[in-house]
């Protein structure tokens, strides 16, 4: 039996609760929040034991062997080290930390104290991208040329998700004093991601940022200052010499929650539509297809979701490729796009050298 504690009773703790509580062989056994009240409802909703404010103390005193941070992205380091410390498996959300320089600190911290680390980068759970991402290695697109991908939301100018004036889970998202990177750092990391999963790594990011103005008086509502970024648009180079142009915006009207890649290479091309299916894709492949634009669409199994690759990790001991080491990558390519967008240039990526 796995023995799981969540730190952080937020929105997306829910679904660490939700899932890992239905997880084989895992039990729910405590949670922690600076936010007592908070963490006592968290605790009654998931018949959760034993409850904590102190993460510190929750590590002391459990016989745990993994956790959940689920928190705001500038505490993220400081709860996984104080957890490896202590030789737990750490399932961290997106994205690993505010900075790169925190994101290295965390992916050595992850490899020297040898447990299980992971990031919820949660469209890995797709068996659409996982077959499509096959495929691409295999070739089936010949020689990578071109990519298209975008993420875009619409909470900005719609209410589908509630009121953004009147929510902290929404407000700390538009502030970068309270830890964020904007659109950028909150659904670009998803897209960047994917993209790297799909296609390889960056060699140069060219990227544009735009904050616009939300109607509030001195572009702040109570602590929250509104300046993180609402838009940016990416020009990339890819390791393989590919070229692509990824996008995100919250002000995207009509799109709640919208994910769209476009790939094409010298063989074909290959569209992953998240708005239709997660669990397939749709390909242009030979000769008479490519000449007539004729597009089929591929329909694979239902894969499996993060929460539960991570305790199959955590019980055979292998590691999940969504891993501190790849999310401290894509961290990289943040920071990289966010300087590009400050200096108003194209640059590489630390890692890439």
């Amino acid at each position: 039996m796995i023995h799981h504690a969540v730190i952080g009773t937020g929105i997306m703790a829910h679904d660490h609760a939700r899932y890992l509580g239905a997880a084989a062989g895992v039990r729910l056994a405590a949670c922690c929040d600076i936010d007592k009240k908070k963490a006592l409802a968290f605790a009654k909703t998931w018949k959760i034991d034993r409850v904590y404010t102190d993460y510190r103390e929750l590590l002391a005193k459990e016989d745990i062997q993994s956790v959940s941070i689920v928190t705001r992205d500038a505490s993220h380091m400081t709860l996984s080290l104080a957890a490896f410390e202590k030789k737990r498996a750490v399932f961290c959300e997106k994205p690993l930390a505010p900075t790169y320089r925190e994101a290295k600190i965390m992916a050595d911290a992850a490899a020297a104290a040898g447990v299980i680390n992971m990031v919820n980068f949660s469209y890995r759970r797709s068996s659409g991208l996982e077959r499509a991402a096959e495929f691409i290695r295999k070739g089936g697109l010949g020689d990578l040329r071109h990519v298209e991908a975008s993420y875009l939301q619409s909470w900005l100018v719609a209410k589908a998700w509630g009121d953004w004036r009147k929510s902290p889970a929404f407000l700390w998202r538009l502030s970068t004093e309270h830890g964020s990177a904007g659109t950028l750092g909150d659904v670009g990391v998803h897209l960047y991601d994917l993209i790297a999963f799909l296609c390889g790594d960056f060699a140069e990011i060219n990227c544009t940022v735009k904050t616009f103005d939300k109607g509030v008086t001195d572009n702040r509502l109570g602590e929250y200052v509104l300046d993180a970024n609402d838009s940016f648009t990416s020009t990339i180079t890819f390791a393989n010499r590919a070229m692509g142009i990824l996008h995100g915006s919250r002000w995207a009207v009509g799109q709640i929650n919208s994910l769209r890649v476009r790939v094409f290479g010298t063989k074909g091309g290959l569209e992953l539509d998240f708005d239709r299916s997660e669990n397939g894709y749709r390909l242009c492949t030979g000769g008479k297809n490519i000449d007539s634009g004729a597009w089929k669409t591929v329909e694979v199994k239902p894969g499996v979701d993060n929460y539960v690759r991570f305790i199959r990790a955590v019980k055979s001991g292998v590691p999940d490729p969504s891993d501190f080491a790849n999310g401290c990558k894509i961290q990289d390519y943040i920071q990289t796009s966010l300087e590009s967008a400050r200096r108003r240039k194209p640059l590489k990526p630390v890692q890439a050298g």
